[in-house]
Parts: structure tokens; sequence; C-alpha cells
């Protein structure tokens, strides 16, 4: 969300020893260690599920924008790193067996908004298919600006349906203001579609 803070899921980072974690990409090409600047209290609740992590200054090789703006049926974009699919990936193993600039191939799946849940924080509930795996990657408009964090998976094992649910981008930029965290934020309705 700037060239040094990345946004994930608190239950992403939970358990990192001494507040630190690795990071990379295919993009960013090498592991560098992240600080967990703030990671939202997961104990007895689900939400807020927020987490900050700063890496060596502007070592991002790209900085996402956050809209608020998206409303039901829009289309939206989920990216991340499906455990389903990156368990068999040749970057994975290239990683774990030392090659710091491998890593897995990003994950890209559409869907729609379905609806929104107010109930204990902003959630979007989407179609774009998430797995385990998946969780503190970001959910984009058409136009490429995050509008939400996906956060949990909601299944009814019963017929197998699944609904995905995303933390709306206000309650990050929320925590990012309180943390004078300079975020790119942009209002304005995605007229791509």
């Amino acid at each position: 969300i700037t060239p040094d803070t990345i946004a994930t899921n608190a239950h992403v980072v939970n358990g990192a020893r001494n507040g630190t974690v690795l990071v990379t990409s295919r993009k960013l090409g090498r592991v560098l260690r992240g600080r967990i600047l703030y990671q939202s209290s997961l104990q007895g609740r689900e939400w807020p599920d927020i987490a900050f992590i700063r890496v060596d200054a502007n070592a991002a090789p790209a900085v996402v924008t956050l809209s608020p703006e998206v409303a039901k049926l829009d289309p939206v974009v989920a990216a991340g790193f499906p455990g389903l699919l990156t368990q068999s990936d040749q970057g994975v193993r290239r990683l774990v067996n030392g090659e710091a600039g491998a890593a897995p191939e990003l994950v890209f799946e559409r869907g729609a908004v379905a609806t929104f849940s107010h109930e204990a924080a902003n959630l979007v509930v989407h179609s774009a298919f998430l797995a385990n795996g998946n969780s503190g990657g970001p959910l984009f408009d058409h136009c490429g600006r995050a509008v939400g964090i996906n956060s949990a998976i909601l299944r009814d094992q019963r017929v197998g349906g699944q609904y995905n649910i995303a933390q709306d981008v206000q309650e990050l930029v929320r925590h990012a203001q309180r943390l004078n965290i300079p975020i790119r934020y942009t209002g304005g309705k995605c007229a791509h579609g």
C-alpha cells in the first residue's frame, strides 16, 4: 500500500517470531525481512483482521491504490496464492529449497460482489473463488484499485456452496490513518466493466 508497507490479515502473521516475517514475490525477485508494524487483536473476535508489515525503504515494485467505491454485482478480481495451486508450483519448490529469488505464480480469480455485511465490520461478500492461502490478498475492481482485503471463506458443507469475504478497504484506511501510513486512496466509480 506504500513503497515500504504491506497490508495483510492479522491471522496471516499470527505467530511470527520476534515480530518479523519474510516477504517475496516474482516481481520483487528476492526475499526481504519485514517487521510487523501493526496487528489487530484476534482474541475472541474475527474482525478487524488487519496487519501492516514494514519492509526495507522503497522496496515495493508497485503500490496499490485503494478505493471505497464498490456496489452489488460489480465485477471484482481476487489476487493471491491459493494453497491448492501453489503447493504444486515450481516457484514454491525452488523457494523452499533456498532459491531466494523464486516465488509462486500469482493467481487471479474473477467474480462479482454478492452483498455486504455490516454486523462486525464492513465486509464485502463476493464470488471470486478463494482457497486457503488467499488470506491477506487484495480484492480489485476492474480499474485495478483494491476495494477489499480477502479474509475468510464461508462454506455450506451440505450443498458445497461457498462465499468469500473481504474486509472493505475503509477498515484498512482507518487503521492506516491512525498509524500515519500515507496511502493512495481514491473515490469515484470504476468506469471499466
